[in-house]
């Protein structure tokens, strides 16, 4: 089994090499910035990528080479170039691609996935797999020796210009209040539900990433590398609680959760918690701060 872990924008891949194993290989195709921060991973090898100031350009070369090395396995932090890199590699090993898993067994070779708000599923994995996972923690304990690997960008990729894109989500940074929202909404137009439970608590809302890259509803999200809360409130509504998402919230100083399902992992976290439907919920709420 040859398992290849790529990096190319966040050293924050602790948890993942976790999954990984000591045997994986790491490819940083990235800045020397990031090569520092990964050169203690506790990994077989590492190898290094220079000059990829457009990792995506490297997606054919990257897979080539993979293919060329054997590799049966590849994982990837859940990031938009990881992810491109991760499932061009897939593809060319023609194995599975797994874009929503909560975790991997490696020596299992066993995934996880969300498939509903409350339903998960385990699948078996016979060949070749791909897969991008949450991850947090830059890794450190490792003494790899360090390769360079020179590929050549085949996909013709220029950068153009870099500019600012307008925001329709809050700046949670320095909130007082915060209102979270996660899968547990139905509608984009039920937002409006939350909006205004929020403007009677003078609080900011924001979300969780699948609503956010997931739906398209918000263009940040709150979690370890979106929005960082530290509020004196902090309301997670309609919120399972994966580590991504309460490892950014955890310094809040009361964290209340609704949620309709009493296991949910949010409420492990929360200071408060009302088992029960949103819906029936935040409208209690609402009449009760008008009251």
């Amino acid at each position: 089994m040859s398992t290849w872990v790529i990096a190319s924008s966040s050293p924050e891949i602790s948890t993942l090499l976790a999954q990984a194993g000591a045997e994986a290989n790491l490819l940083v195709v990235g800045n020397a910035e990031l090569l520092d921060s990964l050169r203690n991973a506790p990994v077989a090898k590492i190898l290094y990528v220079p000059g990829a100031e457009i990792p995506e350009s490297y997606a054919a070369a990257i897979s080539d080479y993979l293919e060329e090395a054997g590799a049966d396995t590849v994982l990837a932090a859940d990031l938009p170039t990881e992810r491109t890199l991760a499932a061009a590699a897939t593809a060319k090993l023609g194995g599975v691609w797994i874009s929503s898993a909560l975790t991997w067994d490696n020596a299992r070779r066993q995934a996880t996935q969300l498939v509903a708000a409350r339903a998960e599923e385990t699948l078996a994995i016979s060949g070749p797999v791909g897969l991008v996972l949450e991850s947090v923690g830059i890794p450190d304990g490792g003494q790899a020796e360090v390769s360079e690997l020179v590929l050549t960008p085949r996909a013709g990729i220029t950068l153009q210009k870099e500019s600012a894109r307008p925001s329709n989500s809050e700046n949670l940074a320095d909130a007082a209040r915060v209102i979270g929202v996660g899968r547990g909404i139905s509608e984009k137009a039920d937002l409006e539900m939350i909006t205004t439970l929020a403007t009677a608590l003078d609080a900011k809302v924001g979300a969780t990433r699948p609503l956010a890259e997931g739906y398209g509803w918000f263009d940040s999200y709150i979690g370890l590398t979106g929005q960082t809360v530290h509020a004196d409130l902090y309301m997670a509504i309609g919120i399972s609680g994966q580590i991504h998402h309460t490892g950014g919230v955890q310094n809040s100083a009361v964290i209340v959760a609704i949620n309709d399902d009493p296991q949910a992992p949010i409420f492990a976290e929360a200071d408060y918690g009302i088992v029960g439907d949103l819906y029936e919920v935040v409208p209690a709420l609402q009449a009760a701060l008008e009251a």
